[in-house]
């Protein structure tokens, strides 16, 4: 009986053992990141008067804090363009042009949630082709840059004035910034 007793519980053992051995199996987790770059215009219209002596002979500046808002995931440059080489009176080319290189773009920190560590490339005159405007070797979100507007002075608009002594001469174009990953 002992025997029948051992043998039942060393049969029980190896069964019960049989029965508690695990299973694993495994899966592959891919986390894939695409690159996202984001800018934002804010306070989108800027005005350069030209309204005295000092004016026509100094230039004018406008300077826009937190004029543009950055999101990159990783490095990135920011480069502005106009629309085209010269800027319409009155939006029509046959009014007049004014040349846009006139006008150059310098951006800065902003004023809240900047991006240490940016390289700026100072004054940019701004024309039909991009141009480097700042960059940075890392991203970050929702980050603000300054921008300021410089006219050009030494009296390169006098002979530009065409509205017969009747209000402003208006000169337009767009301008254009643009992010890319670098």
């Amino acid at each position: 009986m002992k025997k029948i007793i051992l043998t039942s519980a060393i049969i029980f053992g190896v069964v019960a053992a049989t029965f508690a051995q695990t299973s694993s199996a495994t899966t592959t987790l891919n986390v894939n990141l695409s690159p996202l770059q984001t800018i934002e215009v804010n306070n989108s219209v800027v005005n350069l008067n030209y309204s005295t002596k000092d004016h026509y002979k100094n230039g004018v500046t406008e300077k826009r804090d937190n004029h543009l808002t950055v999101y990159s995931t990783g490095g990135f440059e920011v480069r502005v363009k106009a629309e085209t080489d010269a800027m319409n009176l009155g939006g029509a080319a046959t009014n007049g042009q004014m040349e846009t290189s006139k006008i150059s773009v310098k951006a800065s920190e902003g004023s809240t949630n900047v991006l240490g560590g940016s390289a700026y490339a100072g004054d940019v005159p701004l024309g039909a082709n991009d141009k480097t405007l700042f960059s940075n070797k890392t991203g970050g979100v929702d980050k603000n840059f300054a921008v300021t507007y410089q006219g050009a002075g030494g009296d390169a608009f006098v002979n530009n004035y065409n509205n017969k002594g009747v209000g402003a001469s208006v000169y337009t174009t767009t301008v254009t910034y643009s992010i890319v990953a670098k």
